[in-house]
């Protein structure tokens, strides 16, 4: 009998080498946001970006690298004033977060320094179930995205995602990690705009022909350090998801396995309680509400869910009347 070569597993570098090859995705999704801009852009060494619209509006783009910048504590006001205390994180905590690399605060400014849009984002390691060893893969958290007011329809918030991709593309290729997936969490309002970028909401279909949201919901923002207790309820959102792969659907688990390392960020870590029960105890309410989530997705007979726009949720909509079924939609604080 012939015999054939034994095929060697690959090196470290080869295999950090693949997993750059694999971002291909997400470099696309950047080179799409690049064609559709009507900005002129350049850089400076510093590594901020510069744009400027057609016109004459000049903006710096960036993120926040340093905890003593004084723009912290101006982003912190402007995400006081956006999303409120109970949404926004403490100022002490957005300082720790950036000096440990824990999350991504980008931000653009106009050419007086006032802030026109901000985003807070993490890029997370996908784990084995209950928070196990690294897979390999990551996804990209958009925690917060905001545009003033005053300046939304010019283009900005696409502009502000580009740099945010770009960045997570960097880190996911200096880390060796495959970014799989782009998730938010998302008011009705920001529907329209997160579906021009590719986002859609997450659906099963059930037994009986009905077709159902995803029901997420976000954990309490805080717990009380002593007793792990959360200090406030869960508010239901739409979780908005794209994949990378460009496929429409994602096996059951799959989707469990994002949401986890999702639910584990807002219990944060074990450090910050004054004990190993309280943290337990935080940590035991947040996956509460995954399993809670686990137990209606299990609903699907595919085992699996997938993602509509608006137009094609409608479509879905209109045959599902037509066939005296339902889609049930989660309702958020905006509706």
């Amino acid at each position: 009998m012939k015999e054939f070569p034994k095929m060697s597993a690959p090196s470290a570098a080869e295999s950090h080498e693949m997993k750059k090859n694999s971002n291909e995705p997400m470099k696309n999704a950047v080179v799409k946001l690049t064609e559709v801009s009507h900005f002129e852009r350049s850089s400076t060494p510093d590594g901020k970006e510069i744009i400027k619209s057609p016109e004459g509006g000049e903006f710096r783009v960036y993120k926040l690298e340093s905890e003593t910048d004084p723009m912290v504590d101006t982003l912190h006001k402007y995400m006081l004033e956006e999303f409120g205390e109970e949404e926004a994180e403490t100022i002490q905590w957005r300082r720790i977060s950036i000096r440990d690399h824990l999350n991504n605060y980008h931000v653009m400014e106009d050419n007086e320094g006032n802030i026109v849009a901000f985003s807070n984002s993490q890029h997370l390691a996908l784990r084995e179930r209950d928070g196990g060893d690294a897979t390999g893969e990551s996804i990209l958290a958009m925690w917060h995205i905001a545009t003033s007011e005053n300046m939304r329809g010019r283009g900005l918030g696409r502009e502000l995602y580009r740099k945010i991709y770009a960045d997570t593309l960097a880190d996911a290729q200096n880390k060796g990690t495959a970014l799989k997936a782009i998730l938010g969490e998302a008011v009705a309002s920001s529907e329209d705009f997160h579906n021009k970028i590719g986002w859609k909401r997450a659906y099963i279909e059930e037994p009986k022909g009905n077709i159902r949201e995803v029901p997420y919901v976000c954990p309490p923002v805080d717990a009380d350090s002593e007793t792990g207790e959360p200090t406030e309820d869960p508010v239901p959102e739409h979780l908005m998801i794209q994949l990378l792969s460009g496929e429409n659907f994602l096996k059951n688990e799959e989707l469990l396995q994002m949401i986890n390392v999702m639910y584990r960020e807002y219990v944060g870590q074990e450090h910050n309680y004054t004990s190993h029960e309280a943290y337990e105890k935080s940590l035991g309410y947040n996956m509460d509400l995954l399993d809670t989530l686990r137990k209606v997705i299990a609903r699907s007979p595919e085992g699996k869910v997938f993602f509509l726009n608006k137009q094609e949720r409608e479509q879905k909509r209109k045959e599902l009347r037509a066939n005296k079924k339902r889609l049930y939609e989660v309702k958020t604080e905006d509706e």
